[in-house]
């Protein structure tokens, strides 16, 4: 109901229904010349921990199965039922290989780790009970499993864990300033050097705005915070995604159209202009007026021109 009250029940299709279909048919993800290979993705990618975590869960998955059913005269027959421990495991372990498929089509920590949540506490059961063959101690088979367990994490995974820590504490020895434009982020704490930044921008959004009354503005950075400047006048786009190329296929089409017909003042960033190849192919007669850290503004050359005669 609330997709429906605020007019994105079509986009919601779209994201979460069209494009998932489309990805699980054909593997397509962004254009089919840069996919990955699915299986290297699954079994071939980053450190060893993340191979043996699935790997470990397909394991156990399967012995469940050769456990309980027996075959034999081309029937398969049920030689003992599961007791609750087993199916809760069972459960688990659905749950644990169903997400896997998120180490593909991009390998990275963070999809890794949403990836094998279940899985650490799978491989943790698993060691502790292949340990109880041994009759070992619980806290010597505990300590083991530890062991086991962090330590293919400790070249890489942890160090880097502790690095971010230490950084956080170190921004947190820095002074902190309260923001208080008047106009956005009111009350919010940040650094000297972002309180500068944002009033810099802001200040400028708001004398476009002043200038322009009519126009409208295109956020065509990866930054949805630089669109809460824009009042009425925004488009109905709030952020640029090169993946929105993909998902709705009349995009470039639409983006085409709206540049032409109301020539918005366009707020990117670099890391877009070096990534986007077709960026110039919609805004080719677009000029740069403001520049600030990574963050840029253009307009057309009209707009541009009309601005030399507003001081600001």
């Amino acid at each position: 109901m609330y997709l429906l009250i605020n007019g994105a029940l079509y986009d919601w299709y779209i994201q979460s229904i069209d494009k998932a279909i489309r990805f699980g048919i054909t593997g397509e993800w962004y254009w089919t010349d840069n996919n990955p290979n699915l299986f290297i993705s699954l079994f071939f990618t980053g450190p060893i921990i993340w191979r043996v975590l699935p790997i470990v869960s397909l394991i156990l998955f399967f012995m469940f199965f050769f456990k309980k059913l027996h075959y034999s005269k081309y029937r398969i027959n049920v030689c003992e039922y599961a007791t609750k421990k087993e199916m809760m495991l069972f459960g688990f372990l659905i749950v644990a290989l169903s997400s896997w498929h998120q180490y593909y089509p991009m390998f990275c920590p963070s999809h890794a780790y949403w990836a094998t949540g279940l899985m650490f506490g799978i491989l943790v059961y698993a060691i502790l009970l292949f340990l109880k063959k041994f009759k070992l101690n619980n806290i010597i088979a505990i300590i083991l499993t530890m062991l086991i367990v962090l330590t293919p994490l400790l070249p890489n995974q942890i160090p880097r864990r502790v690095n971010t820590s230490l950084s956080v504490l170190e921004m947190n020895k820095k002074e902190f300033v309260k923001i208080d434009y008047g106009f956005h982020l009111n009350g919010i704490r940040t650094s000297q050097e972002v309180y500068e930044f944002y009033l810099d921008y802001f200040s400028y959004i708001e004398f476009l705005n002043m200038s322009f009354p009519d126009k409208q503005f295109l956020n065509y950075s990866k930054y949805p915070l630089l669109a809460i400047t824009f009042p009425t006048n925004i488009t109905n786009m709030t952020m640029f995604g090169s993946s929105w190329f993909y998902v709705y296929r009349d995009f470039g089409d639409k983006l085409e159209l709206l540049v032409d017909e109301f020539k918005p003042i366009l707020v990117t960033d670099r890391e877009i202009l070096r990534n986007s190849y077709n960026f110039y192919d919609y805004f080719g007669n677009y000029v740069l007026i403001y520049e600030n850290e990574s963050t840029l503004i253009y307009a057309d050359t009209q707009t541009a021109n009309l601005l030399q005669q507003f001081p600001e």
